[in-house]
């Protein structure tokens, strides 16, 4: 800028005392017409200064070329500075156009984590990010599509998402993959906003206090229960067994409404449950309880033969005494009929007010213990078996089919363990060692 300044200065205004000789008048003149042509207007005005310093008495001829050269930049200069008006307000209308699309793209991601397609959202995450807007809402769909892949064993996925934010330097390949992983998300991702993933993917478990006692009217008899344990605040979602199922390679069936993540998992046999129980508790660093082994298949699925271990401390199905005691409130107990109210409307979904499918975990009032959904929604499984030497499985709470009779705490019903349907579920308890 201070060269162009200074040959402006010497164009117009020449220096004193230089000599009248011009033996490089033309040569001059015909560079400062070429690097005009070309484009290249500092370096014309630089050799029009040049040729005034050596050619005071031409100074007419210059004054013509110059006028010419400035009254072109200035013309030009008028037109950039009308192009980048345009450009600033094209650029203005891009920016407005993608803070709108963005939205869209973000809603049919969300569509997509909700009905477990995770797959289907790596090139709408990848359009999210190029559109260069609402930066944060962008990283935490990527975040939390990374977060279920890593959690369900599915590395690579989790690196090519977390790579369009940018680049991790790391590959399929690279060694203890999971746990860079893990140690990255804990670090990046805010900490409210990774509690909200972990309690999205894991159950999250409530105390419940031991030592008391209940009168469970249809065995006619008196049930304690000793230990205290901690059991899931909801039946097990979707999200949390879609993390298994990816991760253990299980296969799960859509109920007739489709898969809807925050909805209780269904067509889940006791087996199933025991399978994610064992998973579980490896995941957690706990002792597996169940040794499930000689399965033999039938038309409607496949029977195991079932060892508990009674002394690990992994995740596992509550007995049906536990299981009533927690929905009763344990010993915060107020002898509701249902777990939470003696009003079924206010704490469950069944068949009266389901709409004939499962609803959402958490949308009716929790009972004493802070639990949600064990009158209705679905049936849950239990550890017991429903009578001596009978085969069928207890599972306990109703469901969005049953009449209201069915949802009260004290009900007791069986079903076969290696049975599946749209209205049995579970939820799981473990006992602190």
């Amino acid at each position: 800028m201070r060269i162009l300044t200074l040959s402006l200065l010497i164009l117009f205004f020449g220096l004193p005392g230089m000599t009248q000789d011009c033996p490089h008048f033309d040569r001059l003149m015909r560079m400062a017409d070429t690097y005009w042509q070309n484009g290249e207007f500092e370096k014309a005005l630089n050799q029009l200064a040049a040729a005034r310093e050596y050619c005071p008495a031409l100074s007419g001829r210059l004054d013509e070329k110059s006028l010419a050269f400035t009254t072109e930049i200035s013309r030009k200069y008028r037109e950039a500075e009308q192009e980048k008006k345009r450009a600033d307000t094209a650029l203005n209308n891009l920016q407005r156009i993608a803070d709108q699309a963005v939205p869209i793209v973000l809603a049919d991601i969300d569509q997509d984590i909700y009905r477990l397609e995770y797959d289907s959202t790596y090139g709408k995450c990848k359009t999210a990010v190029g559109l260069n807007a609402r930066r944060r809402e962008v990283e935490k769909r990527i975040w939390e599509i990374a977060y279920f892949y890593t959690e369900a064993d599915t590395v690579a996925a989790a690196v090519a998402l977390l790579n369009l934010l940018q680049p991790t330097g790391w590959t399929a390949k690279t060694s203890g993959l999971q746990d860079k992983l893990r140690t990255y998300l804990a670090k990046t991702l805010p900490a409210d906003y990774l509690n909200t993933l972990q309690e999205r993917y894991y159950p999250k478990m409530l105390p419940v206090e031991g030592g008391g006692a209940f009168w469970q009217e249809e065995l006619e008899d008196t049930l304690r229960v000793e230990k205290s344990f901690y059991i899931g605040e909801t039946e097990i979602t979707y999200w949390q067994y879609q993390v298994f199922a990816w991760a253990a390679k299980h296969h799960i069936e859509p109920p007739a409404w489709e898969f809807c993540g925050d909805n209780p998992a269904v067509y889940t046999n006791w087996y199933d449950a025991a399978f994610y129980c064992n998973w579980l508790s490896k995941r957690h660093g706990k002792d597996a309880v169940y040794v499930l082994t000689n399965p033999s298949e039938y038309d409607w699925g496949i029977a195991y033969d079932v060892q508990i271990d009674t002394t690990a401390n992994g995740y596992r199905l509550p007995t049906e005494a536990e299981w009533e005691f927690a929905a009763r409130g344990g010993n915060s107990t107020n002898g509701l009929e249902y777990s939470g109210n003696s009003v079924l409307d206010s704490v469950g979904w069944y068949g009266e007010n389901s709409n004939n499918r499962t609803r959402a975990v958490k949308l009716k009032k929790q009972n004493e213990l802070g639990l949600y959904d064990m009158s209705g929604n679905v049936w849950e499984w239990c550890d017991d078996w429903y009578s001596e030497g009978d085969p069928p499985r207890v599972f306990r709470g109703g469901s969005w089919y049953s009449y209201a009779a069915d949802c009260r705490s004290a009900f007791r019903n069986n079903y076969s363990p290696d049975s599946r349907n749209d209205f049995v579920g579970f939820r799981l308890i473990f006992v602190p060692q």
